[in-house]
């Protein structure tokens, strides 16, 4: 704002993205104020592990997340398993925080424009929108963590079809799964009967 203040002509672009920089900074910082408050997810020295093991309090360890706000900090209480080797942050798990460093709006909006796209134009369409940049690499395990999830509710949907189950599913997820297999040059399950189509038409015809 104190930049267009002063100027005696400015383009109604040059105001837009001062206002867009300056509501983006402001939320970020409310952002990360509100996130403080969850704490650091420290729930005592020790705790069980899925594997049988326990898990042991190491230290504190901050994470950056990039949200659609921008980047914030957390910091959060780390532990480990001897057992299974594997790392746990309660606070990931509370916040639902995935492992891919991305805010589940960032995550969302990425894939929607990776299912529309290619990987490094969606990148480059979202950077342009909400001035943030995202990595080439983030944007395909995004898509493909995403697909892989449609993927499964298809399947057992097919399944459930098959069985006699009378089941037709969101519009949503239907393009979305058409749009992630297009992408991959793949097509949706090849079922008999219906000429060659899904029985839950959420696909084009098979080769």
């Amino acid at each position: 704002m104190d930049q267009l203040e002063g100027q005696e002509s400015f383009t109604l672009r040059q105001a837009e993205a001062q206002i867009l920089s300056w509501g983006q900074t402001v939320g970020n910082r409310a952002l990360q104020a509100v996130a403080s408050q969850a704490g650091k997810g420290y729930e005592g020295p020790r705790l069980l592990c899925p594997c049988g093991g326990v898990r042991k309090f190491v230290n504190y360890r901050q994470r950056q997340i990039l949200t659609m706000l921008g980047v914030i900090l957390i910091p959060r209480a780390y532990y480990h398993c001897a057992s299974c080797r594997t790392g746990y942050a309660p606070l990931d798990e509370r916040l639902e925080i995935g492992n891919l460093g991305l805010s589940e709006g960032m995550q969302r909006a990425l894939g929607r424009l990776s299912g529309h796209m290619p990987f490094q134009e969606a990148v480059e369409t979202l950077e342009e929108i909400i001035r943030l940049s995202v990595g080439h690499e983030t944007a395909r395990a995004v898509t493909e963590a995403i697909g892989a999830k449609l993927h499964l509710s298809h399947r057992k949907a097919v399944e459930r079809a098959w069985a006699g189950e009378p089941i037709i599913p969101p519009f949503e997820t239907r393009a979305a799964v058409y749009r992630y297999r297009r992408h991959r040059c793949a097509y949706p399950p090849r079922l008999e009967g219906d000429q060659d189509r899904c029985r839950l038409r959420c696909g084009r015809a098979g080769p």
